[in-house]
């Protein structure tokens, strides 16, 4: 998959959480996991189109459910720690993508994860990240699956983007 265009950067939470608009993408990332994640048809449809291989031990029917029970409190719990709510900051929500790396740094590809869900995105600097993506990871790493090595190509492509632009202040 080649990404042509950013559309645009949206503010999720002015000054900590942004999520960047692909071209030809009606909403911006965060909007649209959230959206997808809390619809049956999209999960459902999800399931379709990947070859499970209980990596989870859930049948895939337990699977669909705990997805659309669990994704609303997974995307409350980002927002309200990017709003300062929480104890917790985005900083010990998002960890670095690669495991082998112990310390955060600015331009760092990273990821908030629980359960099977995972978002995506680079790091600006103290508690600032902007959200190139997302999926539903059922397999042991990213690369085993073609919608996760997508979002790989994303992040990666939103990193050179905003190291080129020198965008964060």
């Amino acid at each position: 998959m080649i990404f042509v265009k950013i559309v645009d950067i949206f503010a999720i939470v002015e000054g900590s959480l942004f999520a960047v608009q692909f071209e030809d993408e009606e909403f911006n990332e965060f909007e649209k996991l959230r959206r997808n994640w809390q619809n049956p048809e999209f999960v459902n449809t999800l399931f379709k189109k990947i070859t499970y291989s209980n990596y989870y031990k859930f049948s895939v029917d337990e699977l669909k459910i705990q997805i659309l029970e669990r994704s609303a409190f997974f995307f409350n719990k980002l927002l309200s720690a990017a709003k300062g709510e929480e104890s917790i900051q985005l900083d010990a929500i998002f960890r670095p993508l690669n495991n082998n790396e112990y310390t955060l740094a600015d331009y760092q590809e990273s990821k908030y994860k629980k359960f099977i869900f995972r978002i995506y995105a680079v790091r600006l600097g103290e508690n600032c990240y902007v959200i190139s993506g997302g999926g539903i990871k059922l397999v042991k790493t990213m690369q085993e699956n073609e919608y996760l090595s997508q979002e790989l190509s994303k992040i990666k492509f939103l990193k050179n983007y905003l190291i080129e632009r020198d965008l964060y202040e």
